[in-house]
């Protein structure tokens, strides 16, 4: 912000210090990849043909990396939703896992027998 200022007030040889300041305190990537892009900005402004390239290099090299980092998270949620799915059908409606209701169900069997054999 404090770089838009300057450059409306004294053109982009004063936003320059400010822009880059911003490139070094952002965490965020996507506050990086705004201070990046101002500064490219900046630097086209100023006709610095090389730092312009070197940083919209650097705007592209970041974009890359979120979008990789985007497409890693992705497929970890559907990993994680595909678990649950999964889960969610190995248990009955009652909550027991349809193993322990397979494994219960001969144990029933075997006591209605015993209680229908004469004593």
């Amino acid at each position: 912000m404090l770089g838009m200022i300057a450059e409306q007030q004294g053109g982009p040889s004063a936003a320059l210090p400010h822009c880059k300041e911003c490139v070094r305190l952002a965490v965020p990537d996507g506050q990086k990849l705004t201070a990046l892009e101002s500064l490219a900005r900046v630097y086209a402004a100023l006709g610095d043909d090389e730092l312009e390239a070197e940083t919209t290099r650097a705007v592209e090299e970041l974009k890359e990396k979120m979008r990789l980092k985007e497409e890693e998270e992705a497929a970890k949620r559907a990993e994680e939703a595909k678990g649950a799915a999964s889960t969610v059908e190995d248990t009955t409606e009652d909550g027991q896992s349809a193993e322990g209701v397979a494994a219960a169900q001969p144990a029933e069997e075997e006591g209605e027998e015993s209680a229908a054999a004469p004593a």
